[in-house]
């Protein structure tokens, strides 16, 4: 009987210590990174982009954080010419589930920079370095240590003589750590 009682309860401890592990790394509070990379397209394809970010998971699931960036991107359609944008951003992104596979949500936000080295063969009015600022939302699936989502990106950017803006769907995948 005594056996019978010590394997119940060694039973009873094991289910309860398996409810409470953490699946998802946006479940444990503490310094986290992301490093992601995708694609834009926007009519077409429009060029890549990569991104790392560091911050704190605050609550179980909603990480806090700034990142910076990179993106090749045509940012005018009336060339073919790409912009070196790099874009510095604050970002919120929450885990809804403390499972493996979890669905998620992101944003971003901020400032944004053209350091193309091209500019002389961009179009009029656009061969100076240009600033503004972008947003990005998007959703996607967290599979234990990365990600695969799709989002909509969007960027301003004032030049001296011009001002333009800019939609594009981004597909990519990330890496946590």
């Amino acid at each position: 009987m005594k056996h019978l009682f010590a394997a119940v309860i060694a039973v009873i401890v094991s289910v309860t210590a398996f409810g409470q592990e953490v699946r998802n790394l946006s479940f444990t509070r503490g310094f986290a990174g992301n490093v992601e990379a995708g694609v834009l397209f926007n009519g077409g394809f429009a060029g890549e982009y990569v991104n790392v970010s560091s911050g704190y998971n605050v609550l179980p699931g909603l990480f806090a954080g700034v990142g910076i960036g990179i993106k090749n991107q045509r940012f005018n359609t009336s060339s073919n010419a790409k912009s070196i944008l790099v874009p510095t951003f604050i970002q919120l992104r929450y885990s809804f589930l403390n499972k493996s596979v979890s669905p998620f949500i992101d944003l971003k936000g901020g400032l944004i920079s053209d350091y193309s080295p091209s500019l002389k063969d961009m179009p009029e009015g656009l061969r100076d370095s240009g600033c503004g600022h972008f947003f990005r939302v998007g959703i996607g699936v967290d599979y234990k240590r990365y990600s695969f989502y799709v989002g909509d990106d969007w960027s301003q950017i004032s030049y001296s003589d011009w001002a333009s803006s800019d939609y594009a769907w981004v597909f990519g995948i990330g890496y946590k750590f």
